[in-house]
């Protein structure tokens, strides 16, 4: 009995040690994130802080707390031309991730599920843009736009954000559909699906994370 009461109590007491080291290293770890999520916080503070100053207040006291001066915003929309630079902003970001991610889901789709002749090569080649620079196409980049017309427009920086490869993303979302069963499509065949109809209702959803990183990719 007491051989069973000794074993119960180091089992207690070891229990207690493994509770008070989890403790630590949690309280460790949650100091850590609010140290990081302060380092991460506090720029964001002060450039917004800063936003609300007038000359010399930035100069006399940069980094205090200061919101004294909301017509800054105004200012900056009215002289500043910042309502253009908004929606310019907005047409480039929204029509560049529609564009990029639709041709990363197609290309997924052909390579992955259509698997014609010579996909792999395909691959292959999508995958090699991946080493070639922006130093290198920016000349004959320029060259093609100035050609088209599309010199000195938002639209110029549309067009090269809508014809950029996505290579990995598509051997993300490709590698994802060669392991998706077959016999699904079979059954959508059987019922009258076309390709448009595979793709949009079967395949797409089922790319939705590889989308999400790619889309997440095209706005950084």
């Amino acid at each position: 009995m007491s051989e069973n009461a000794r074993l119960l109590t180091s089992r207690k007491a070891l229990r207690k040690k493994r509770s008070a080291a989890e403790i630590a290293v949690k309280t460790v770890f949650i100091v850590f994130l609010a140290l990081l999520a302060l380092a991460i916080v506090l720029p964001l503070l002060f450039v917004v802080s800063t936003s609300f100053k007038d000359y010399a207040q930035y100069i006399t006291d940069p980094f205090g707390l200061s919101f004294s001066h909301p017509e800054n915003y105004v200012k900056a929309w009215a002289t500043g031309n910042l309502g253009m630079y908004f929606v310019n902003s907005l047409i480039i970001c929204v029509s560049t991730l529609v564009c990029g991610s639709f041709n990363m889901a197609i290309g997924s789709f052909a390579i992955g599920r259509l698997r014609f002749k010579g996909s792999g090569v395909m691959m292959s080649i999508l995958l090699s843009t991946m080493f070639i620079t922006g130093e290198l196409t920016s000349i004959p980049m320029f060259i093609l736009l100035r050609k088209i017309g599309l010199f000195n427009t938002r639209w110029a920086v549309v067009f090269t954000g809508c014809i950029a490869p996505q290579g990995f993303g598509i051997l993300l979302g490709s590698n994802s559909l060669k392991g998706f069963p077959a016999e699904i499509h079979e059954a959508a065949i059987l019922d009258g699906a076309g390709i448009w109809d595979q793709f949009t209702k079967i395949d797409l959803p089922f790319l939705r994370p590889a989308i999400l990183y790619t889309a997440v990719g095209i706005f950084q």
